[in-house]
């Protein structure tokens, strides 16, 4: 296996350098001006294992699709959808462990997306990932329940904009892999393994509290 075939291998295991579910960049404390928020909001998408890897993965799906732009923009702006349903105290039973299982069915997307030569129809996808980016943005409203509104206003910018940036950077780096030789459906197979392999294990975080 050629050196750069293990590029989503790191990336994958480099969001498993802080504690699942435990994600607040404030230290457990409500942002209270736009720097803050906007920092916040930057770093909460990027310290939760389950979030980057459901991002990373979101932009893996992306690569082959002649509309991957209106499915990464479907996840991105379900999370503005999800964290608007935390803001209305609207309780979502077990959401970290649904949360947990979207990784789990990310990966296994991804491992079966080039299957047979083609890629998961669009229409297929943008349910799945509307619905997996509510949850996740429901998990980033945790952290800013409370905030007044200009600190409000930058996290739900920054979670966007590294959202984004992290989907287009795994695009861009797959895109450019497939340049070196490696062919797309071999990315998604290793990258569909990893992340349904660290999927579980928060699966099992998750359910054992």
């Amino acid at each position: 296996m050629r050196k750069s075939s293990l590029f989503p291998l790191v990336v994958l295991s480099a969001g498993f350098g802080s504690p699942a579910f435990a994600h607040h960049p404030m230290g457990g404390r409500i942002p209270a001006t736009f720097m803050e928020g906007l920092l916040s909001g930057l770093a909460h998408p990027v310290i939760g294992p389950d979030h980057l890897l459901v991002i990373v993965a979101v932009g893996l799906l992306t690569v082959g699709l002649s509309h991957g732009a209106w499915l990464a923009g479907s996840f991105v702006a379900a999370t503005l959808l999800g964290t608007g349903l935390h803001l209305a105290r609207l309780d979502i039973p077990a959401a970290e462990v649904l949360i947990a299982g979207t990784v789990v069915l990310f990966g296994t997307l991804l491992f079966h997306a080039r299957s047979a030569g083609r890629s998961i129809a669009l229409s297929s996808l943008t349910p799945i990932a509307v619905g997996a980016g509510a949850l996740h943005g429901y998990a980033y409203g945790e952290a800013i329940v409370g905030a007044g509104a200009s600190p409000l206003v930058a996290y739900l910018l920054g979670f966007c904009a590294i959202q984004a940036v992290l989907v287009l950077g795994v695009r861009y780096l797959t895109g450019w892999i497939a340049t070196k030789g490696i062919a797309v459906a071999r990315v998604h197979a290793i990258s569909g393994t990893a992340v349904s392999i660290l999927g579980v294990a928060l699966v099992i975080a998750a359910l054992n509290g």
